[in-house]
């Protein structure tokens, strides 16, 4: 899928569906985001994120009617570029190949890697610390990776086979100076998606 229609979307891994109830570990009250309280989905200011229920072009600074195209990421310097080659090859890795660019601005980067049974999804997304979900407020925690604050958002997600649910499914959202970075995983541990994000900062 295209990095802008990745941006549009925020198709993050497994938030297809509405969760089928609220994760089992809350945080403290404090650390609960700062919104209406009951909502489902959250929509609010956390951890000094944006969190609302779709994301728009001008939220990442790309003014109204503007073009957003795809350019050949190596034909662009920007904070927004990574690599995850060290996900190799345990990962088979696609996308990150374009840079969505508005009036000459990166805006969004993604990249998909796909491994037995799991599922990540990086993206890098220029100007306000904006995100969209579909997860209650209970799912909610924050964290640090490489001493950096973030939120975590533990999913929950309705299994076909009707098993009991699992908590494999998440989304960490780091605030950075260029804007933030999302990743997504299902099949991975808490302790196992937080290694991954402290090797690619």
């Amino acid at each position: 899928m295209a990095a802008w229609m990745l941006l549009i979307a925020l198709g993050l891994c497994g938030c297809s569906q509405p969760p089928a109830a609220p994760a089992a570990q809350p945080g403290s009250a404090a650390d609960q985001p700062q919104g209406e309280t009951g909502r489902q989905p959250f929509a609010g200011e956390y951890g000094g994120v944006t969190f609302k229920p779709s994301v728009e072009a001008a939220d990442f600074g790309c003014e109204p009617g503007a073009a957003v195209e795809e350019v050949p990421a190596e034909t662009v310097m920007s904070p927004l570029l990574f690599s995850a080659d060290f996900l190799e090859p345990e990962y088979t890795l696609s996308g990150g190949d374009l840079v969505a660019v508005c009036q000459d601005r990166p805006i969004a980067l993604a990249l998909e890697a796909v491994g037995e049974g799991r599922r990540l999804r990086i993206q890098r997304l220029a100007g306000k610390a904006v995100v969209n979900t579909e997860d209650p407020e209970e799912a909610f925690s924050t964290v640090s990776v490489s001493g950096k604050p973030a939120v975590l958002i533990q999913r929950v997600r309705p299994r076909p086979d009707g098993a009991a649910t699992e908590h494999d499914d998440w989304q960490l959202v780091i605030p950075e100076e260029f804007g933030v970075t999302v990743i997504s995983a299902v099949g991975l541990t808490r302790e196992e998606l937080l290694a991954v994000a402290a090797t690619l900062s």
